[in-house]
Formats: C-alpha cells, structure tokens, sequence
C-alpha cells in the first residue's frame, strides 16, 4: 500500500510539472505566438491595400501557420517578404504601416521575454525548439536594433548577417506540438482510475 501511495505522489508531481509547463510556457507562448502571425497578417493587409502590384498574400502549405506567404516584388520576381530585410522598403515609405510593425515588435518583445524566462520549462523531447528558440531570440535582437534605427528616422542598412537572422517559423509547429504532447498527457492521467486492488 505505501508503494502505490509513493507512486501516487511520483505521478502527482510529474502531473503538477506538466501543468507549470502548460502554464508557464508552452500556452502562453502558443498565444503570443498567435497574436505575433495576426498582427503581422494585418501589417500584410495594410501594404496590400496600399499597393497590390508591389505586395500579395499567396496561398503556400507550410509557408506559415496559416499555409499562406506574403510575398514583396523586388527587381520582376515575387520573394518571400522578410521583416528584417525588407524592414527598409516599407518603414516610413508613405504606406502608413508604422504602427502595425510597432506592434509586430512589441509581440517579439513579449515573446522574447516568455522564452528567457520559461525556456526551463521545455520538455526533454523538444530539444529542437530549444535550438529554434535560440535563433528566435537573435532574430529579435536584431529586428529591434533596425527598428529603433527606423523610428529614429535613421538609415537602415541590415548587413549580410542580419539578414540570415530571419523568423525561424517552425517556432509555431513546434510549440504546438509540445503543448498537445502534455495536454493529451494530462487528459490521459485526468482519466486513468487505478484499481482498487
């Protein structure tokens, strides 16, 4: 009887870890992530509704979360539009889209912040978002650097490097898994009921 009981209380704890891990990471990060893709999605509707010969939206599975690309026309060829590399073609270039990517860095800011404080919260199989996380925080690092540059009304010129630090987008893939890993998990301990043998 005490053995069941010990186990009890192994397996009660392992379940409070996975709510904390819920809680304190992967649902909150799941959410701002969420609120990151639609305020970028609005910035993308601004520039299309600004000039729809220069910016388009395309359909594309597994571009995004939401299977669609928004795509710049640059020198005849359609490319996927990068915040950080194009950030200098449509900041303060009279398409009144300041604002939205204002708030696409103050969501970064917010995911940044949930990472640095609730990456100990990862579970041991996501070992690759670990990696992703890492790549998202040096994408915001410099995301914010060329944005500050552009409110203050300076040149900015991203470099060969900023550049390679573009949004890791398997970021959304990955935390979603995670949280229907442990909610599933979770859902599965809810119903077990031990024998009472």
């Amino acid at each position: 009887m005490n053995r069941d009981q010990e186990k009890a209380k192994v397996a009660n704890s392992y379940i409070e870890w996975q709510l904390k891990q819920l809680s304190e990471l992967y649902g909150p990060l799941r959410a701002l992530l969420g609120q990151s893709i639609a305020v970028y999605r609005q910035m993308n509707r601004v520039l299309i509704a600004a000039d729809d010969n220069k910016f388009r939206l395309e359909p594309k599975p597994g571009a995004d979360v939401d299977d669609a690309e928004f795509q710049i026309l640059l020198a005849g060829n359609w490319e996927r539009f990068r915040t950080v590399e194009h950030l200098p073609l449509v900041y303060r270039k009279d398409y009144a889209v300041e604002p939205y990517f204002d708030d696409v860095v103050k969501a970064g800011a917010a995911i940044a912040d949930m990472i640095r404080q609730g990456a100990g919260y990862v579970r041991q199989e996501d070992k690759e978002l670990i990696k992703v996380m890492g790549t998202y925080l040096a994408h915001y690092s410099v995301l914010c650097r060329l944005h500050e540059r552009a409110v203050r009304g300076e040149e900015v010129k991203p470099t060969a490097a900023d550049i390679k630090a573009s949004f890791p987008h398997v970021i959304h893939e990955l935390v979603d898994k995670g949280f229907d890993a442990i909610n599933n998990q979770v859902m599965d301990w809810k119903n077990f009921r031990p024998s009472s043998s």
